[in-house]
């Protein structure tokens, strides 16, 4: 395992033990300060997301790779490029929105409850994740909602979302290359 200079010096234990801590409560006693792992941490998890973007410019349908998680990330790093302010929710018990995307106007703060739903490309997403999603959105008292997927939407699912098109959207595989042809590597 190759480590940074200032954590060679330590038991590797002590180091997996405090990476797997909460980096912002920590003890003062401790010879790595939160600062110092922050830096040597975050730029490698940003560079992970930009790889795997980045391979996904390249190769669309890799997305079908990865995890239901990793796709709730990579639409969230997406949201975020796009300029939301961009929060993941827990991975249980979420009530169908995996992310929290915030936008900042000068009419207001705005929210939108995403889903993202990871499907092969021939399992369509049907009504019922979409009134799901919109019950969700009605019961939080959101701005809008959108769901989001690697496959494509029925058509009852369609017809739902344009009876209610100004509070909700349905983005699919097509969508989402397009998102990801956009983004610009950090």
């Amino acid at each position: 395992m190759c480590l940074p200079i200032f954590l060679r010096d330590h038991p590797i234990g002590e180091v997996w033990s405090f990476i797997q801590g909460d980096i912002y409560d920590l003890q003062p006693a401790s010879a790595i300060t939160s600062n110092q792992l922050i830096k040597v941490v975050q730029p490698q998890i940003v560079l992970v997301t930009d790889s795997l973007i980045r391979n996904l410019q390249r190769v669309p349908t890799d997305i079908y790779k990865v995890s239901p998680r990793q796709f709730e990330e990579i639409i969230a790093d997406l949201l975020s490029s796009m300029g939301y302010d961009v929060e993941l929710t827990k991975q249980t018990r979420d009530g169908g929105k995996d992310i929290l995307a915030y936008m900042n106007t000068d009419l207001g703060r705005f929210l939108c409850l995403v889903g993202a739903k990871r499907h092969r490309h021939d399992r369509p997403v049907g009504i019922a994740l979409v009134r799901n999603l919109y019950g969700t959105l009605k019961d939080h008292e959101a701005t809008s909602a959108m769901l989001v997927t690697t496959s494509y939407f029925s058509d009852d699912a369609k017809e739902f979302q344009e009876r209610h098109k100004f509070h909700f959207a349905l983005r699919d595989y097509a969508d989402v290359v397009a998102w990801i042809q956009k983004y610009k590597i950090k």
